[in-house]
């Protein structure tokens, strides 16, 4: 039984008092940074900047991902107040200093900040409910809104009137209502769009003057779990693999996608946020779609097709392929070289943490999604390492 409870609506903006300020939203705030949580602090502070990505030789890359960036010294100073390691800010602390600070103490909340915090709740809530309509409040009606409604009362036959009137007729409405509606299977349609699809697109080539238009290659299988879908491509240029949420209904629906991939023309791993598509399923299994980021930064790759007849079923073997190129081409990007490389803090080279995927057993259970090992942070991005933000 659904739950009656209302949300609580906020009208009001943030109380202040001093370098406080309090909302719902983000609870108490030192000059408008709120309190982090131990535990993300702890990891902001054992945060080390890995450098530039290196090619199998030790040079840096030609195209850098975007890499992790350490939070800012106007954040360690306000953590400071909220824990009790000073009673203003100061902006004379360098962030080093700040860090060094934080990192000794056992993060745990003063008592003042607590009344602080309850007392702008206080202030907050009052302010808040002031601004809230009474129970017999109603909004003002327009004149003409009472006008149009005195005409509409004039020109209603009345109860007496030998005018038309309108004969209900109960039993065609039961018969209306009793009328099954023919739903087709949701899992049917996802089976309907994997398979290898005949793509055809334009794609600009450095080393040509002449763009592919055809011949490419694009297919799509449904992991065991059927909550995402998996890709592979090869559009001359680069080649690679994609994955998105499977949709609940792919009818004539955009479906967001991540990819990695190869620069084929430069024999170079792409990884990245800015790598991303989307796929448009339409009637009689025709698709559209595009393909953004490198080495497609300039103009995106804009394709279509369809699917051929000879649609063969999705095994868990396709999916693990797939999630084996994956992880093999965020690997070629990324070298794991340990604490040395990548400090202690949770972002990339953690080579002793295996994938638990959408295709894996786990238990004895059978095939079910986890956000454990590479967890699934967001749609199209299944990898936990210095993108968390995208």
């Amino acid at each position: 039984m659904a739950s009656s409870t209302k949300p609580e609506v906020r009208l009001a903006p943030a109380v202040k008092q001093g370098i406080y300020s309090y909302h719902p939203d983000s609870g108490l705030s030192v000059n408008g940074v709120p309190r982090c949580h131990k535990t993300q602090l702890r990891e902001h502070l054992a945060f080390v900047d890995p450098g530039p990505a290196l090619t199998k030789k030790g040079k840096p890359r030609v195209r850098q991902p975007p890499r992790p960036q350490d939070q800012s010294a106007e954040f360690y100073r306000a953590q400071m107040v909220h824990y009790g390691l000073a009673t203003s800010v100061d902006d004379s602390v360098t962030r080093e200093a700040a860090k060094v600070a934080l990192s000794s103490s056992k993060l745990l909340l003063p008592d003042a900040a607590q009344r602080m915090e309850l007392s702008l709740k206080a202030l907050y809530d009052a302010e808040n409910n002031a601004l809230r309509p009474g129970p017999h409040d109603k909004p003002p009606v327009a004149q003409g809104a009472k006008r149009n409604k005195r005409q509409r009362d004039d020109s209603e036959p009345s109860a007496g009137s030998s005018g038309p009137q309108k004969i209900d007729n109960p039993d065609a409405k039961r018969a209306k209502k009793a009328e099954p509606k023919a739903e087709e299977d949701p899992l049917a349609k996802l089976d309907a769009i994997c398979g290898s699809y005949d793509i055809k697109a334009k794609v600009a080539s450095t080393s040509s003057d002449e763009p592919y238009e055809s011949d490419f290659v694009f297919n799509l299988v449904l992991s065991s779990t059927r909550s995402h879908l998996w890709g592979a491509f090869d559009f001359g240029i680069c080649s690679g693999v994609l994955r998105a949420s499977a949709p609940s209904d792919p009818t004539n629906s955009n479906v967001y996608f991540h990819w990695c991939g190869r620069d084929d023309e430069v024999e170079e791993a792409i990884f990245g946020p800015q790598n991303v598509g989307t796929i448009k399923f339409l009637p009689g299994g025709r698709i559209k779609g595009k393909l953004e980021g490198d080495p497609c930064d300039e103009e995106p790759i804009k394709f279509s097709g369809r699917l051929f007849p000879a649609n063969a079923s999705t095994t868990v073997e396709d999916v693990r392929e797939l999630k084996s190129e994956y992880k093999a081409l965020y690997a070629e990007n990324f070298d794991p070289d340990g604490p040395g490389r990548w400090g202690s803090s949770s972002w990339c080279g953690e080579p002793a943490r295996e994938i638990v995927s959408d295709t894996e057993e786990s238990g004895g259970s059978g095939d079910e999604d986890s956000d454990g090992g590479w967890s699934d942070d967001y749609d199209g991005f299944g990898i936990r390492c210095a993108f968390d933000d995208y």
